[in-house]
C-alpha cells in the first residue's frame, strides 16, 4: 500500500510541475453567445490578469514587440508577489546610485527593491540597478523568486 501511495504522490507532483508550463503556452479558448469560439492571446490574458498594463494604446502587438527593461520586469515581479502597492508607497531613502534615471514613482520602487533583496532584484553590481537596460530572459529567470519557479 505504501508503494502505491508513493507512486500516486510522485505522479501528482509531476503533474503539478508540468501543468503550469503547458497552460502558459496555450491560448485560452472560450465560446461566445452564438456558439462562436474566441481565442485569447497570451498578451490579452496577461492584460486581463493585470500583469501587463501597456502604454498609451494598451497591450497590443506593437507594445508586445518591444523589449522589456529591468525596471519593467521588476514591477511585474512585484505585481505577481502582491508587493507592488507597498513598493510604490515606500518612503525609504536608501537607493541604488542610478535611481535618478527613472521617475519619482519608480525611484520608490527601486528603493523598496534595494531594501528588500529577498524579492530577487539585487541590482547590477556596484550599487547600481541599471533600470533602463533591456532585460534578458536569463536575468528575468534569475530574478524570479524561487516560489514562482517551476
Amino acid at each position: 500500500m505504501k508503494k502505491y501511495g508513493r507512486l500516486l504522490l510522485s505522479v501528482s507532483l509531476a503533474m503539478v510541475m508540468l501543468l503550469p508550463a503547458a497552460l502558459s503556452s496555450a491560448a485560452e479558448v472560450s465560446t461566445g453567445q452564438a456558439g462562436s469560439t474566441t481565442v485569447k492571446t497570451d498578451g490579452q490574458t496577461t492584460f486581463e490578469l493585470g500583469l501587463l498594463t501597456g502604454d498609451g494604446s494598451g497591450v497590443n502587438a506593437q507594445y508586445l514587440s518591444k523589449s522589456s527593461t529591468r525596471i519593467q520586469a521588476a514591477i511585474i515581479s512585484l505585481r505577481l508577489q502582491g508587493k507592488l502597492d507597498e513598493a510604490i508607497a515606500y518612503t525609504g531613502k536608501n537607493n541604488f546610485v542610478d535611481s535618478n534615471l527613472v521617475g519619482k514613482s519608480n525611484q520608490a520602487i527601486l528603493a523598496y527593491l534595494h531594501s528588500h533583496p529577498e524579492y530577487g532584484w539585487n541590482g547590477a553590481g556596484a550599487n547600481r540597478f541599471d533600470p533602463l537596460a533591456i532585460i534578458s530572459s536569463q536575468a528575468a529567470i534569475q530574478s524570479t523568486p524561487r516560489s514562482f519557479r517551476f
